[in-house]
């Protein structure tokens, strides 16, 4: 596409052909910050005359006025799969809002990046704005200043396939404030991937966790789950062994950047093995004795 856009530019014979074809390309745009903003919206609704967008990536930091001009120049558009405006300000309802009905308009939209974005005041909503509209697959939510409370909010994806929470702190609360939460995961159940990577995850967190999902009939499609680098030191692996042994779908638990040691990973070990968990090796040493036997300490 990019290439077909550049000969569109400079050959009046490669134009012609396209017109022929009657067929819009598919196109991706990636804008970066501007200091000319009213031109990048002017280009947005020019593109859309002889292209198809298929992804549009508004990146930087846009004034939220700008971001929101962009967003309703892409009215005319119905063949968007991928929006991304990761690392946005997002200080004003009203830009959350402009998100939802863009968003709203768009029947093919698969995947919504909205990451580095500081969305925690508005996510509730732009989610409300979105109730009416479930068609988003992949959901990234990712450092957006989330909490516990906010992040109840995503319940509204429910064909969600994957959904990122990572970054966020999400479990830096007393326990019975998370509940609500762990309620709103089983609601997810086109769920085959959730990461959670860096949100203050503890062993007590990640057991109702484990123990949420080895009931088969919550979000029966998990296939991954990522706990990268939280506070995770073993005790809940237990749990986590028995989650695997009730899941066998489950391809994959990434705890790596936890400190998991000895205790923690004899119980999983034979899923290491089987290369179904993914553990740090950070507070594990291997030690070989007399004979070349190996042991870990």
């Amino acid at each position: 596409p990019s290439h077909a856009v550049r000969l569109r530019a400079t050959s009046k014979l490669v134009r012609g052909l396209l017109d022929a074809l009657a067929a819009p390309i598919p196109t991706a745009v990636t804008a970066a910050a501007t200091h000319q903003p009213q031109a990048l919206v002017r280009g947005l609704q020019q593109v859309q005359t002889w292209a198809g967008l298929v992804a549009v990536s508004l990146h930087g930091a846009l004034p939220e006025d700008a971001l929101a001009d962009c967003l309703r120049a892409l009215d005319g558009v119905t063949t968007l799969e991928h929006l991304s405006l990761q690392g946005h300000r997002l200080e004003r309802e009203g830009t959350a809002l402009a998100i939802a009905a863009c968003v709203a308009r768009q029947t093919c939209l698969a995947r919504l990046d909205l990451s580095d974005t500081v969305l925690s005041d508005h996510l509730q909503a732009l989610c409300k704005a979105l109730c009416k509209n479930n068609r988003v697959t992949s959901v990234c939510l990712a450092h957006s200043e989330l909490d516990i409370a906010s992040a109840r909010s995503v319940d509204v994806f429910t064909r969600a396939t994957e959904l990122d929470l990572s970054r966020n702190a999400l479990f830096n609360t007393e326990i019975w404030i998370k509940l609500p939460f762990y309620r709103v995961l089983p609601q997810l159940r086109s769920l085959c991937r959730l990461v959670l990577d860096e949100t203050r995850l503890k062993d007590g967190d990640a057991m109702y966790l484990y123990d949420l999902f080895t009931d088969a009939a919550k979000c029966p499609d998990l296939q991954a789950l990522s706990l990268q680098t939280n506070f995770l030191v073993g005790a809940s692996c237990r749990r986590l062994a028995a989650l695997l042994a009730t899941r066998p779908q489950l391809q994959c638990v990434d705890v790596r950047g936890n400190k998991l040691r000895k205790y923690g990973y004899d119980l999983v070990r034979s899923f290491v093995n089987a290369g179904t968990v993914r553990c740090s090796y950070s507070a594990l040493r291997l030690v070989e004795r007399d004979g070349g036997k190996q042991s870990i300490v």
